[in-house]
């Protein structure tokens, strides 16, 4: 009875944050470029003039491979297949951080308040990641699977954590590095260690055979030499279009930042370290470690040295581990705080644990430049002082299950701070429209440019939901930062359609170039040229309607 109820927390508190905060989203980021990946993937025929599209960049992941099967197999659409995986990674997650409290000694009451807060996730502002991202991409199901990982080793269970480690490597090889990487080190070091690791080192053999099998049934896929440079006119592309790759790129001091955190962990871990096993010290300290090295290995392999599949693999994401493995230390020191009956270091701790879901960048809310960062760091705060005063005054009996409006107040307080919540694409409803349209009505290899969008994210949602290509957009500049020939066409198109903006005149200037449908806003509508198809936010033009005009387009 009291397993089903633990599950049954665990769903509400997944569910609770998948809905409230940090929430989902679907087509608003990220997955604008991996949706049409799997499209063309699963209909060859479909995209093919598109540029994301024909250079996808899942030749390391199982993450299609997955998605596809739920697809064909499970007779599921791509929204469903993919949303459906994030939220069971969510889970996974939650589990993961309740057995790291668990192992510690908390009680089940307390573990589910930490798994639950840490959930509420941390932004990265320079590597650009989320530790609880809200699409569904191959790096967030990966790092869920980790925190899996690590929980079950931590209880002493090799073989289970072998498995969701192995998952973990074939979702995103980069991510599951530092897990992989802190159990080898343990085995070779640590022999009170070496006897829980060992069992997992075949089946992680079993899954690097995996991937590379799977990685060559990719298409497109083909071996790159790992001395290979990014050539000059790509690196400059990637500075201006992707610029997260660089650790030189990030906000001035942002490393110092994580190297700064990773001390105040380091406070914190000497705080707890007598409740800490061997495996969890391993894990926390290790993977947080991890995350400061591999950020300075990716300077040096991407910054000075520019090696192409260093590029693609993003090594400073690793920072994940030093946020969570910090978050988790913080939390786990306001708990040690608590038992000791002392609230004024509880409140300190779990305001660092509240900081980070808080803030749009490690130590960003410290600071306090206009009234909107004073009343996060207020926000925080409070939510600091409700946690300890709920835990000190409900420490024991049924009302100690009061505790929970804490992570349950910090779900609904932190969806209401402005910033922290991402704008969401605008005219999707009429896109929706534009793209069942174009999905029934014109041919598959037609080519789409929306003129007037700018650096807008609707073009990208027509793309997935209409399956058809697009000329130029601005988020197609993430998804060919890793082809050189892509990145150029992208860059050429780009300068020739979109750069300067919109005008009748302009539009006329590039009518020769082999693009099919024209999708302006309304108030930019051709009122000398009949459309193929409007709503009430855009009209749609055939090119060939436009260049039989008798009449200046106006």
């Amino acid at each position: 009875m009291r397993a089903t109820l633990l599950c049954l927390a665990i769903f509400a508190a997944a569910w609770l944050e998948f809905f409230i905060f940090p929430g989902h989203t679907y087509l608003e980021a990220d997955t604008q470029l991996t949706v049409p990946m799997l499209e063309r993937i699963d209909s060859p025929g479909l995209l093919s003039r598109d540029l994301v599209a024909t250079n996808p960049s899942l030749s390391l992941t199982a993450y299609d491979e997955v998605t596809l099967l739920l697809h064909q197999a499970g007779r599921q659409s791509f929204r469903r297949a993919l949303l459906g995986q994030q939220f069971v990674f969510r889970m996974a997650a939650l589990t993961g951080i309740f057995l790291l409290a668990r192992a510690t000694g908390l009680g089940q009451l307390f573990a589910l308040i930490v798994a639950a807060i840490l959930n509420l996730g941390a932004t990265l502002a320079g590597p650009a990641v989320f530790l609880t991202d809200r699409e569904p991409l191959p790096g967030a199901f990966a790092f869920s699977l980790v925190l899996l990982a690590m929980g079950l080793l931590a209880h002493d269970r090799p073989v289970a954590a072998g498995v969701a480690g192995g998952a973990a490597f074939l979702y995103d090889p980069m991510i599951a590095l530092p897990f992989w990487g802190v159990s080898l080190a343990a085995v070779l070091f640590d022999p009170k260690v070496r006897r829980i690791v060992r069992p997992m080192l075949p089946i992680f053999l079993v899954f690097l055979l995996l991937l590379a099998n799977l990685a060559q049934l990719q298409p497109g896929a083909s071996a790159e030499s790992l001395f290979t440079r990014t050539p000059l006119p790509l690196t400059i592309f990637q500075k201006t279009y992707a610029p997260y790759i660089f650790v030189s790129s990030w906000p001035k001091g942002e490393l110092y930042q994580f190297a700064a955190l990773f001390v105040f962990a380091l406070w914190a871990a000497a705080r707890v370290w007598a409740v800490l096993n061997h495996s969890s010290r391993w894990l926390l300290l290790g993977t947080g470690l991890c995350g400061i090295l591999l950020a300075m290995v990716s300077y040096t392999l991407i910054d000075l040295n520019h090696f192409a599949w260093a590029a693609r693999l993003q090594p400073a994401r690793v920072l994940l581990f030093t946020v969570a493995s910090s978050s988790l230390l913080f939390a786990l020191a306001g708990m040690r705080a608590i038992l000791r009956r002392y609230p004024w270091e509880a409140i300190g701790w779990f305001a660092l644990l509240f900081m980070l879901p808080a803030s749009q960048g490690i130590f960003d809310l410290l600071r306090i430049s206009n009234g909107q960062k004073l009343s996060q760091f207020a926000i925080t705060l409070a939510l600091a002082a409700l946690l300890t005063a709920l835990l000190i005054r409900f420490a024991s009996g049924t009302a100690r299950y009061l505790a929970l409006a804490a992570p349950v107040a910090a779900c609904f307080a932190l969806a209401h701070i402005p910033g922290l919540m991402p704008a969401q694409i605008g005219y999707r409803p009429s896109i929706t429209e534009i793209a069942d349209w174009a999905d029934g009505s014109t041919w598959g290899s037609a080519v789409f440019l929306f003129p007037d969008a700018g650096h807008a994210g609707w073009p990208g949602v027509f793309r997935a939901q209409s399956r058809h290509a697009l000329w130029a957009d601005w988020k197609s500049a993430q998804g060919v930062a890793f082809s050189e020939n892509a990145a150029m066409e992208w860059q050429q198109r780009w300068r020739q359609t979109m750069q300067k903006g919109f005008s009748t005149e302009r539009l006329e200037s590039f009518l020769p170039l082999p693009i099919d449908y024209y999708v302006v806003r309304r108030e930019n509508q051709l009122n000398s040229t009949r459309s193929v198809f409007s709503n009430r936010d855009f009209v749609v033009y055939d090119a060939q309607d436009l260049r039989n005009a008798r009449k200046p387009l106006h």
